[in-house]
């Protein structure tokens, strides 16, 4: 069975980067918790050069405190266009779905829902 890319999330949540390390901790898939475009960018190409033929995730806070995640989309995009980007927001209000568009952040899901999917993809990956 061919290996998963890593999990990468953008996020300054303690919680949240607890809970996402939690879930993935012992499974063949890493969590890799970061804070510029830079890193992803960074993290992205050793990434896509090892698994070239699977898609790619990128999981970005768009609430956080400590960066602006939708500039950080916006510059993950324009250096890898293939990426999924996938935001995350407490609300869901017509403004936020503005912005993820003008940002190219590909989906917008409520935090809540962000949480489960990540919960979800653990638990395939263990049952893998």
């Amino acid at each position: 069975m061919p290996t998963q890319p890593p999990i990468i999330l953008a996020t300054d949540d303690k919680r949240l980067q607890h809970k996402a390390e939690r879930l993935f901790s012992g499974s063949a898939v890493g969590v890799h918790i970061v804070t510029t475009a830079e890193s992803i960018v960074s993290l992205l190409e050793v990434s896509l050069a090892q698994h070239p033929d699977v898609q790619h995730y990128v999981f970005i806070d768009l609430d956080a405190k400590d960066f602006h995640g939708y500039d950080i989309a916006r510059d993950v995009k324009e250096a890898q266009p293939t990426v999924h980007i996938i935001g995350a927001s407490f609300g869901t209000e017509p403004t936020i779905i503005q912005k993820t568009k003008i940002y190219r952040i590909d989906s917008l899901l409520q935090r809540f829902a962000m949480e489960k999917l990540l919960k979800t993809m653990a638990e395939n990956v263990q049952q893998a």
